[in-house]
């Protein structure tokens, strides 16, 4: 894989993170609303918990909106262009090492999400 060749091309290959996030957890904030509704309020527990969801299904879909901005801002900059950087600056090892955590967070994420992809899919083959 080939790697842009201008800043602006770079924000814009890294958006499809944010808007892919943007749609899991607008999922996961459909399955919240559609949960609350199995709840029996007339339960203290279940009342407990509607209240729970509706909060995070709130908070889910605030985060939603501004992870689809961040995504749709940074798609927008793939015509930006490549602006004067300073070589010394650029040589700096902090770039590496902030960019070396980053790689390491995207590998952590992506065992994260094999280990909740196998769980989820074993909860939805039961509910069939």
């Amino acid at each position: 894989m080939d790697a842009p060749d201008t800043c602006g091309k770079g924000l814009a290959a890294h958006a499809s993170f944010p808007s892919k996030l943007a749609e899991v957890l607008g999922a996961l904030a459909d399955n919240l609303a559609l949960h609350q509704r199995t709840l029996d309020r007339s339960d203290a527990a279940a009342r407990a918990e509607h209240d729970v969801y509706v909060d995070l299904e709130q908070q889910y879909r605030e985060v939603v909106t501004r992870l689809t901005a961040i995504a749709d801002h940074m798609d927008a900059a793939r015509n930006l262009p490549m602006g004067k950087h300073d070589p010394d600056r650029l040589a700096d090892p902090a770039l590496f090492d902030v960019f070396a955590r980053f790689v390491k967070l995207e590998a952590e994420l992506l065992e994260l999400l094999d280990h909740d992809l196998e769980r989820d899919r074993v909860m939805l083959a039961a509910s069939r």
